[in-house]
């Protein structure tokens, strides 16, 4: 499991559900940023904290690794906003589990996980690590997804749009 960046109270909200899975799975949670977490107590999870803002190839390599990146944020927003986190790491290939709030509600749910409460988040991460063909499934949703909105594919929808596609 991942977790990186800052506002890690609210990301980390979700460390009473690994502890319970953790009894059934093993469970590392990576924790990177340069904010540090405050005194985390493990029982029975185990956790990594690494203080450090990774450049995208760094962030890239650490997404290669996890099974899953999560974003706890959004629990109280009601604003127009995205999710810069889940655009950002989209095209690593990693599942990606955020709570269903308006940072993500412009991402199609099969192109990541959504949960609205901490046992959904259990289940649905518990599904995740036994159902490969649904991990499988997930990474080709993003993929699609990615190569539907490149840059390339973005920048010549606006000429069109503005008339400079000609």
């Amino acid at each position: 499991m991942f977790v990186f960046g800052h506002g890690l109270n609210e990301k980390l909200r979700i460390l009473g559900s690994l502890r319970v899975l953790s009894k059934r799975q093993d469970i590392l949670l990576l924790i990177v940023s340069l904010q540090p977490p405050g005194p985390l107590k493990e029982n029975g999870l185990k956790i990594e904290f690494r203080k450090e803002a990774p450049d995208l190839d760094r962030l890239y390599s650490y997404l290669h690794a996890a099974d899953a990146l999560v974003i706890n944020k959004g629990l109280g927003e009601r604003k127009a906003v995205v999710s810069t986190s889940i655009y950002q790491t989209l095209g690593s290939g990693c599942p990606v589990l955020a709570y269903d709030s308006s940072l993500v509600e412009t991402i199609p749910d099969e192109v990541i996980i959504k949960y609205r409460s901490y046992q959904e988040f259990e289940e649905k991460l518990e599904r995740l690590f036994e159902d490969g063909y649904a991990r499988e499934a997930l990474k080709r949703a993003q993929e699609e997804y990615v190569r539907g909105h490149s840059p390339e594919k973005i920048a010549k929808a606006y000429l069109e749009l503005f008339g400079g596609g000609r």
